[in-house]
């Protein structure tokens, strides 16, 4: 299911569903179809918390908010993550063309919902300054969402986003993307890149 549509007076909304236990999957560069992932009993698998189900982007006024609905509830804050996991990240990236096998990735922002087995924090990152803004968030159930400003992505007019989540082992950045929003949800997406505005 997909949705594009307003959400309030002056107000815009895209949500994509993501399948079920589509985990760590690699992906042939040239179509972006997946082709294998984890088995059902890895540990990120059974916490359930790290698949997507549902992925939105929405703006009203000068106000953006990004959601996941994930597969389980989110781990309450000092709750330990699954062995071999040291942070939890869950991501919208947003780009400034869509990614492709030629042009690769083209992030200016990075907006992420950060757990570390202890507690939660929300930042957006401007990726050519590596400067972190901290920003409001909640977490209730399975359901998370991060509210940013236009200003805090240099009040963009358009750009490419997509949503996902990371596994982390440490903080340096060894990790990898484990859930991305599936291709071929949205009309014009571009592999997993939808576009903002919508049409």
């Amino acid at each position: 299911m997909m949705l594009a549509q307003p959400v309030s007076a002056g107000g815009m909304m895209i949500g994509v569903d993501d399948d079920k236990g589509d985990l760590m999957k690699m992906y042939y560069p040239e179509t972006g179809a997946p082709r294998n992932g984890w088995g059902d009993n890895a540990p990120v698998v059974k916490a359930g918390y790290f698949d997507m189900k549902y992925t939105w982007l929405a703006q009203k006024g000068k106000t953006y908010t990004f959601g996941e609905i994930l597969w389980a509830d989110l781990p309450k804050e000092g709750d330990a993550l699954p062995p071999g996991t040291s942070y939890a990240a869950w991501i919208l990236w947003i780009d400034i063309r869509p990614w492709t096998p030629e042009a690769g990735a083209v992030e200016i922002f990075d907006i992420y919902l950060w757990y570390d087995g202890s507690s939660y924090s929300a930042w957006v990152k401007d990726t050519a300054t590596g400067v972190e803004t901290p920003l409001p968030f909640t977490v209730d159930g399975n359901e998370l969402q991060i509210e940013f400003t236009a200003a805090s992505i240099n009040n963009l007019p358009s750009f490419w986003w997509s949503g996902g989540v990371y596994q982390l082992r440490d903080k340096g950045g060894c990790g990898w993307m484990i859930d991305i929003i599936d291709p071929d949800t949205y009309p014009s997406q571009v592999y997993w890149d939808i576009p903002w505005p919508p049409a």
